[in-house]
């Protein structure tokens, strides 16, 4: 969409101490960071290399999936039993809602709880049980993969009508708990999907309109993000308080603008 497309203008080099703006270069790997040139790739490498994950890669295994039980194994998640489950224990709720459980460890944690506690704590080294410390899957990571199976296994165009119609509302389910529970960025993202999964289920008109309606927020706060950035950018070179300089512009409250994580996921 050409106002859509507007939004890259907010999108800046990801090299550090950088911050330029229309980077012309994108990662051909992983295509989630931008660089305004080849001197800035090179030397953002080391640091970038350690999450840069393969889009070929992801879609060469949807190419082949057949069984969607094979989504566990990839998305790294599965979804648990309330009754037996146990309690949760980020926020010590004695009745755990949704639960989610890691196929690395096997523990399970509330849906709601466990992406406000991956929000909150998120750092470039990834995540870590709450538990056991054990290396786990970004869950707003692994729901957009879970997503994308099923949109791959859609658009074969083998499956009946009714099974066609069961996957793509199985997605749009995962897509509702995410904007239900997620950040205005994380929402902004996965409106996109339920955009694409409308427009699979038949419902174009619907999904064309969801769309346009999100453009003047998503500009708004993809605005806000980008004096974010700036701000950053001016703290660091000049030793100011990063809070003391975002009050001063009153950018709203917290999580109201639009980071360029989610605005690169939109491209």
């Amino acid at each position: 969409m050409e106002d859509e497309q507007t939004l890259r203008r907010y999108i800046t080099c990801d090299a550090e101490r950088c911050g330029q703006k229309h980077p012309a270069h994108r990662c051909s790997n992983c295509k989630t960071v931008y660089y305004c040139s080849r001197d800035c790739q090179k030397a953002a490498w080391k640091r970038h290399k350690v999450v840069c994950h393969s889009v070929d890669k992801m879609k060469r295994l949807t190419a082949v999936i057949d069984d969607l039980n094979q989504m566990e194994d990839i998305t790294g998640i599965s979804e648990g039993n309330a009754e037996t489950a146990g309690p949760c224990g980020i926020y010590l709720e004695e009745t755990i809602i949704g639960p989610i459980v890691f196929n690395k460890c096997k523990h399970a944690f509330c849906y709601a709880c466990l992406i406000h506690y991956q929000a909150c704590r998120r750092t470039s080294s990834g995540a870590s049980c709450p538990y056991c410390r054990s290396e786990i899957p970004d869950l707003s990571q692994s729901m957009a993969a879970r997503v994308s199976l099923i949109t791959a296994r859609v658009q074969r165009g083998d499956l009946s009508v009714e099974d066609r119609h069961q996957l793509l509302d199985q997605a749009l389910a995962d897509v509702q708990k995410v904007c239900d529970n997620g950040g205005p960025g994380m929402k902004i993202v996965f409106t996109h999907d339920r955009a694409r999964l409308l427009s699979l289920r038949g419902e174009s008109k619907v999904a064309l309109q969801e769309l346009q309606d999100a453009i003047p927020e998503w500009t708004e706060m993809a605005e806000k993000g980008a004096k974010i950035e700036a701000i950053m950018m001016k703290c660091r070179a000049m030793n100011l308080d990063f809070n003391e300089e975002v009050k001063k512009l009153n950018l709203g409250t917290p999580g109201s603008v639009l980071r360029k994580e989610a605005l690169v996921q939109l491209h």
